[in-house]
């Protein structure tokens, strides 16, 4: 073999190994045939009633002659779904990060959860994949579980300091292979009142204290 050949033949053989190279580092980023991770995906985030929103609705009820504040809180539920033929999940924790549309962000907020999502056999059709569609619903209890969410939106039960707001959502858990999982997803919010008009007042009879108690008669 003459020397220019045999040059060619070497250069030839760096090229094929830095392709090599990179092909394999490439390979890294997708889920390992052997020792598969869970692929969970976001069908949808909605709220717990239909027709609702997500948030909480201050209203007006009055019992016994007095009047008092109301509030309602309608919590958001992710609707998740596991990739056929990859291993199920269990999910024991969430966090939730609420920012009011006004720029005030709460502090971020860890609560437990128990839920399961079960494999899925691989996808032939039919039947398991109208499972795989439907999803499984989870219920994240960002506004009825947090004791502060109430009093930063309607300080003093007055009218809310703003109508609107984000959280962002965290979901983790861990499945059958040992692997962590991680559902991150953000959800808008919203904050109305049924008590206060657009300046403030009270348009419906607002709550009053108790009327002093009165003597009977003759007593003393």
């Amino acid at each position: 073999m003459t020397r220019g050949l045999m040059r060619m033949f070497r250069l030839l053989s760096s090229v094929a190994t830095v392709g090599l190279i990179l092909t394999n580092s490439g390979c890294t980023t997708l889920n390992n045939p052997f020792n598969p991770s869970a692929e969970v995906n976001i069908l949808d985030v909605k709220t717990s009633e239909e027709g609702r929103f997500a948030g909480i609705r201050q209203t007006l009820s009055q019992e016994n002659g007095q009047a008092f504040i109301l509030y309602t809180f309608v919590d958001p539920v992710l609707t998740i779904q596991n990739r056929p033929g990859f291993p199920a999940v269990k999910f024991t924790r969430f966090t939730s990060s609420i920012r009011l549309a006004d720029g005030t962000a709460l502090p971020q907020k860890e609560y437990s959860l128990s839920k399961f999502l079960p494999a899925l056999p691989p996808s032939t059709g039919g039947a398991a994949t109208a499972t795989v569609l439907t999803g499984v619903d989870i219920q994240m209890p960002i506004l009825s579980s947090d004791s502060d969410i109430r009093n930063v939106v309607y300080p003093g039960n007055n009218a809310p300091r703003t109508e609107s707001g984000s959280a962002d959502v965290v979901l983790f858990g861990q499945d059958l292979n040992g692997h962590e999982i991680e559902v991150p997803f953000t959800t808008n919010l919203r904050f109305e009142t049924l008590v206060f008009n657009n300046s403030g007042d009270i348009p419906i009879t607002a709550p009053t204290p108790s009327p002093s108690p009165s003597s009977s008669p003759g007593g003393q």
